[in-house]
């Protein structure tokens, strides 16, 4: 576990970045597979523009599909996550700070 800096580091070491989930079946294709093995909050490549009060993906794809929690408010700062899964079995999105510790989730081009 490690906060979101140390996260996009990571994968970049593995010729990556953070994963940008852009679709429910993209979703659903990387929660059947990795649902159950990570527990816990998982960083995610999303980001929120302050200027501009959007969230935004940070490989620059458009962001046309979210999975916020019902009722979450934005707090300044906060990186994306999806929820542990003891809080949110549908692993929905949420904002945290960067600087907590969460696992990681890489994605790359092969």
């Amino acid at each position: 576990m490690v906060n979101w800096t140390t996260a996009r580091e990571f994968c970049f070491s593995k010729g990556g970045d953070l994963a940008v989930i852009t679709s429910q079946l993209e979703f659903d294709t990387v929660i059947g597979y990795f649902n159950e093995s990570a527990p816990r909050a998982t960083w995610l490549g999303g980001v929120y523009n302050e200027t501009l009060s959007t969230w935004h993906w940070i490989n620059e794809e458009p962001w046309v599909f979210d999975l916020f929690v019902v009722g979450y408010v934005y707090e300044p700062g906060h990186c994306l996550t999806l929820r542990n899964i003891n809080m949110s079995y549908k692993r929905e999105w949420k904002g945290s700070p960067p600087d907590d510790n969460r696992y990681v989730l890489c994605e790359r081009d092969n």
